[in-house]
């Protein structure tokens, strides 16, 4: 529970006289774990904490009984999202720190104290979570930077919680832009739009969440845009950004030349899956001759690539062609794995929370409780990519639900 409060450090309760009498800690443990457990709405987490109050007794003082579901829907619709979210990174800071590391490895903090940044070192046996107790002993505030979990393709893409619209107060239905990590295969960072077209001016605002030293991003085509290559650039990462009409002049230039039939690319990469009934077949090429693109002045340009798509499926045969920009030569074996590690977020993050976690059927609309109950399913579904058991995700929320000693193993992982 220490270490659970700790992912919560600057998060104001907003709750004031006789509403605050439910610890903030608390309160936000039981909505995790209930939504843990397959809950979704306030009312949801009344009732888990009722037919689990022995086991919430366990490690939650409780001192004023059982919260009701108003008390969850105000604190919910009543926290400030950009805090709630800023909690989400310490958690994930955290969260993708934890674990045995080797005897005597070393743990680095950054410790600011009276203005001036200090790096402090020690060796240790223990856990990391030791380690930083280890350092508040000793009086100094550990700042964990987000890098050390960012690694490989980070894919950003945009989903609608579409029952959270609301005509009669004049409300669209709330976007969400996320961060995925293809390779931890976990939510790095969400922020909330009013709208699909508010992606583009969202996502520079996402990326300054994330240290992107050694990773490559990727979009889909609508924020293939030179303000966005440019901040993946200067932040020290790398982008792999599909190329559309919405950048009509260099789409048409990359598309003639990569589609030339005397043009020979650098390299060449082809893989076949055959996998649910389907034959698919992707045909990458990388060309780093683009020395006559510099008119389009494209930020950090340094390679363009094609991906040809084609699906059999039964007697069916469909083929696609898709471009990108490059701000690194990958090999076209790369380029291929990165392109279509791209499609994780779609079904790894957008499909789950849609079917698993039935977030499309959400109705909360009041104040900022959508975005809040939005970060808190991202948190969930991430505790449970953690988790290492076998078993489809729905059968391990089920089995959240009726085995409290699978419940205390994932909450083992704070």
């Amino acid at each position: 529970m220490e270490q659970f409060a700790a992912c919560w450090e600057g998060l104001e309760d907003p709750r004031t006289g006789n509403a605050a009498l439910h610890d903030l800690h608390g309160l936000l443990m039981i909505a995790l774990c209930s939504v843990l457990c397959g809950g979704q709405k306030a009312t949801e987490m009344t009732e888990f904490a009722r037919a689990k109050e022995a086991f919430l007794r366990g490690f939650l003082k409780l001192a004023h009984g059982l919260p009701s579901h108003d008390t969850f829907s105000r604190l919910f619709r009543l926290l400030d999202p950009e805090k709630f979210g800023a909690s989400f990174q310490r958690f994930m800071a955290a969260f993708g720190k934890r674990g045995k590391p080797r005897a005597s490895s070393v743990v680095a903090a950054l410790v600011v104290t009276s203005g001036h940044a200090t790096v402090v070192e020690f060796r240790h046996s223990g856990r990391l979570s030791a380690a930083m107790l280890h350092l508040r002993a000793r009086g100094f505030a550990p700042i964990t930077a987000f890098g050390a979990q960012t690694r490989g393709v980070v894919a950003i893409d945009g989903k609608v919680v579409r029952r959270f619209h609301d005509k009669a107060r004049g409300k669209s239905a709330l976007h969400m832009v996320s961060a995925w990590g293809c390779e931890q295969r976990m939510v790095l960072a969400q922020i909330a739009t009013d709208a699909k077209s508010n992606e583009i001016t969202a996502i520079p605002k996402l990326l300054d969440m994330l240290a992107l030293k050694g990773t490559i991003i990727t979009t889909d085509a609508l924020n293939c845009q030179r303000t966005i290559a440019r901040k993946i650039v200067a932040q020290g990462g790398d982008y792999a950004l599909a190329l559309k009409e919405n950048q009509p002049s260099l789409h048409a230039d990359g598309r003639l030349f990569l589609d030339d039939s005397t043009h020979k690319p650098d390299d060449r990469h082809r893989s076949v899956d055959a996998d649910h009934g389907r034959i698919e077949t992707r045909t990458a090429s990388v060309s780093t001759d683009i020395a006559w693109l510099s008119a389009h002045q494209w930020p950090g340009l340094r390679a363009i690539g094609k991906v040809v798509r084609s699906r059999e499926t039964g007697a069916k045969t469909t083929t696609e062609t898709a471009y990108y920009v490059l701000s690194t030569p990958l090999s076209a074996k790369r380029f291929n794995h990165v392109v279509r590690s791209h499609w994780g977020i779609e079904n790894r993050l957008h499909w789950r929370l849609d079917v698993v976690m039935n977030e499309d059927q959400a109705r909360n609309r009041a104040d900022n409780g959508p975005y809040n109950l939005a970060v808190l399913r991202h948190m969930a579904l991430n505790v449970m990519q953690k988790d290492a058991t076998k078993g489809a995700l729905r059968g391990k929320f089920k089995r959240a639900g009726w085995n409290e000693d699978y419940l205390t193993s994932l909450l083992a992982l704070f």
